[in-house]
């Protein structure tokens, strides 16, 4: 199916509207699978070599930054990988000056724009002070549970130059790839905030909010959006709260978290230590997510006195400080009781008996032996290995205030006795529309839920005036994904006509108690695509048709421009999967009224800026053009497609016309043949056709060619055979003939550059 001017397509209905919309099972974000690098079935087992004298130099001096170089091998079961030139260095605050150091890891370093399985970074935390080595990875595994987005982990085996330095957690490093697996977008700018993140108004000088370090950004100003968070947190009336806040944050991830950290007693995050959170300003949701990292300290361990099993659940916070977010929310009756649902569903389900003891039990199965073996263990806090075993059911004095289970077991039952009666009203959060245009079916997913059974969900809308409404559906068959996910669709009729489209969101709970979302309503304009950009062909299994400058048959794809004016791709996305928008950056480039633009898709962004970073799938998938992230990267043109046959393209006939098969591959030119830019009788091919730098010559047995003015000046010529790229740099823009001599006979095409 295809998208076009005119005749807008159906291939963003309803079996595109899951890849659109993506969520976890638990409706909340992406939740990216654990993959060979994070899962936890087996225990991996990750060797760094490198010389003696840079370990010596970085146990001499852990709390430098510099990185040393050193060799990466990963190892689990049959799969074994290694990269050469990698950074090692130390990492964390106090914990550097410990005997069991953690480490950072960085494949990018020394080899710029280098990932390894996706990843630029790794993050390898010793756990010196938690004598169990497990706490920072059940709350890591909390936090999906609870249906939001946070740092994935497993334990690891690491060696230094083969001799064994112990069991370590590899926590997931918080950087522009982990907003892009876990938000959609690595475009939005990203802040890691530490102590003394409180939050409080310190006026609109964005120095005044320094303890959050911007460290990943977009097009927008950094700390502009945070300042515009702090500002309506604490400075927007009561009353008005809920519907400021949740246009700038999301406000629901939140009070999850929120909960979370209050049942492991996460003293050191925001809550009791202001310290310890990200911030990531997502541009495809246009507000800011909250995500908690460090999470050693929890589950009973205590450095500063206080008893974290017991504490009450509504005041935990540090009742000497200010303490905003969670303060003010606490303070709102529908955000309190969405809490105390929250803290509830921790007690009786994701953290209760007898599973949650069963699965620290696996996980200590697997660790077993090599907490046994690992040689600094005892070195910190004089750790024994009956300290570990017994760490699991029993206290241990000092800052181990809590054996693990037992801390688990307080923590529920206190939680349970504090708990306040409530009155929730449904949770709707994640909605999402399709941006349509003429002649396309405008659709709509949001998550919601209930305290009791599923709530009655209704899209409320608006057509230039004219009200209506209609009730959306979790059956797997509403554009919804999987049916009792939470995810609720609905599909309007294809609308023909410019009108402007507002809608909310109505949901009732069984108890008869409404939420209605957003507060204002949104409003899209159903017409004309704003952004004219296509699909218009590709190739998908190039299996010999056409190498690029480097002699290798890449996949590609192409873009028309099918409207009047210029437009500008340098803030635009290219991406084969629709979960990812902003998976690859387009280049510095501003497309003229119908021309064209071709990319290889060969997943090697070193080979230049026309190499994009993924690649296309000869068994059928999904290729789509995204805006910018001012407009949220909302979907200019998704071709959906099938499987592709080797050595041919398909694309839209005419230009922006319907989606088929092509008859000839054409890169960079029209899909509708002429003389003019062919030579069909000889099986001579010249694309792309204008061109910019240089022009690709197509299978000939022409020996020699020229290119020549039209004033009759020759500006170069090429002795050939074969397939060939033809440079044009030097040449200026104007109109030339391309000649050629084949087989004693002159063919001569006509060549536009530009």
């Amino acid at each position: 199916m295809f998208l076009s001017l005119k005749n807008v397509c159906l291939g963003l209905l309803l079996a595109l509207f899951p890849m659109l919309f993506p969520y976890s099972g638990s409706g909340q974000g992406l939740a990216p699978a654990p993959g060979i690098v994070f899962d936890d079935a087996a225990l991996p087992r990750i060797d760094f070599y490198l010389d003696p004298d840079s370990l010596d130099a970085l146990y001499d001096d852990p709390f430098s930054d510099g990185y040393y170089r050193a060799q990466f091998v990963f190892t689990r079961g049959g799969y074994r990988d290694s990269v050469g030139n990698i950074g090692f260095r130390c990492r964390g605050n106090f914990s550097r000056g410990a005997a069991k150091k953690n480490f950072k890891v960085s494949f990018n370093t020394f080899e710029a724009g280098r990932k390894w399985n996706g990843l630029e970074k790794m993050n390898l935390n010793g756990q010196a002070n938690d004598p169990s080595v497990i706490r920072a990875k059940l709350a890591s595994d909390l936090i999906p549970d609870m249906g939001t987005e946070g740092t994935r982990a497993n334990h690891c085996r690491v060696y230094i130059n083969e001799d064994f330095y112990g069991l370590y957690i590899n926590v997931e490093h918080i950087d522009e790839q982990f907003a892009q697996w876990h938000f959609g977008s690595d475009q939005g700018n990203l802040y890691k905030c530490t102590y003394p993140v409180d939050l409080v108004w310190q006026g609109s000088n964005p120095t005044s909010y320094d303890y959050c370090e911007w460290t990943h950004g977009g097009d927008r100003a950094p700390y502009l959006d945070l300042v515009e968070f702090v500002d309506v947190l604490n400075n927007t009336p009561s009353a008005d709260l809920a519907c400021a806040l949740e246009d700038v944050f999301n406000v629901d991830d939140y009070l999850r978290q929120a909960a979370i950290d209050v049942m492991i007693g996460n003293w050191d995050g925001y809550i009791y230590n202001k310290n310890n959170l990200y911030l990531f300003h997502n541009p495809v949701s246009d507000r800011i997510e909250y995500m908690i990292y460090d999470t050693d300290n929890t589950y009973g361990i205590d450095w500063i006195g206080r008893d974290w099993g017991t504490r009450n659940i509504y005041t935990w916070q540090n009742s000497s400080e200010y303490r905003p977010l969670f303060e003010r929310l606490l303070d709102n009756p529908e955000y309190r009781a969405r809490y105390s649902w929250y803290i509830n569903r921790l007690s009786i389900q994701v953290m209760a008996e007898p599973e949650y003891f069963a699965r620290i039990d696996e996980l200590k199965t697997l660790i077993n032996t090599a907490a046994e073996e690992d040689p600094y263990r005892p070195l910190d806090h004089g750790f024994s290995i009956e300290d570990f075993h017994d760490s699991y059911t029993m206290a241990l004095g000092g800052h181990v205030e809590y054996g693990l289970k037992p801390y688990v077991s307080t923590r529920i039952s206190n939680a349970l006795g504090q708990l306040e009666a409530y009155d929730m009203a449904p949770v709707l959060n994640h909605l999402r529309h399709n941006y349509p245009v003429l002649n396309q079916v405008p659709h709509v997913t949001v998550f919601a839920e209930d305290d009791g059974p599923s709530p009655q969900v209704w899209l409320v809308y608006s057509l230039d005036g004219t009200q209506d409404s209609v009730m959306m559906a979790d059956d797997g068959a509403s554009g919804d994904r999987d049916p009792g996910d939470g995810i609720f669709g609905a599909s309007l009729d294809a609308i023909d006509i410019a009108v402007d489209w507002s809608f909310r969101i109505h949901a009732y709970g069984a108890d008869g108690r409404a939420t209605k979302r957003p507060c204002d309503p949104v409003s899209w304009q159903i017409d004309l695509p704003a952004i004219p950009l296509f699909i218009n062909e590709f190739m998908a299994d190039n299996a010999g048709y056409m190498s690029d400058e480097n002699g290798e048959f890449a996949d590609w794809l192409e873009i028309f421009n099918a409207g009047a004016e210029p437009v500008y791709l340098g803030n635009k996305y290219l991406s084969d999967n629709p979960e990812l928008p902003s998976r690859w950056r387009m280049p510095d480039l501003t497309l003229p009224a119908g021309g064209f633009a071709w990319f290889w898709a060969d997943d090697d962004e070193e080979d230049g800026p026309n190499h994009t970073n993924f690649r296309l799938n000869a068994s059928g998938g999904s290729i789509g053009i995204y805006s910018s992230e001012e407009e949220q990267l909302y979907p200019v043109h998704v071709l959906q497609y099938g499987i592709q046959a080797g050595n041919l393209s398909s694309g839209l006939f005419p230009d922006a016309g319907e989606f088929q098969e092509l008859s000839v591959p054409t890169p960079g030119w029209s899909n509708v043949l002429t003389s003019i830019n062919t030579v069909e009788s000889s099986g001579v091919q010249v694309f792309p056709n204008p061109a910019r730098d240089r022009v690709y010559l197509g299978p000939t047995a022409c020996t020699s060619w020229i290119i020549q003015g039209m004033e009759g000046r020759i500006w170069r010529s090429f002795s050939t055979t074969g397939d060939r790229w033809l440079d044009l740099t030097g040449i200026p823009p104007g109109v030339y003939l391309l000649s050629g001599t084949c087989n004693q006979q002159m063919l001569t095409v006509r060549l536009v550059v530009q």
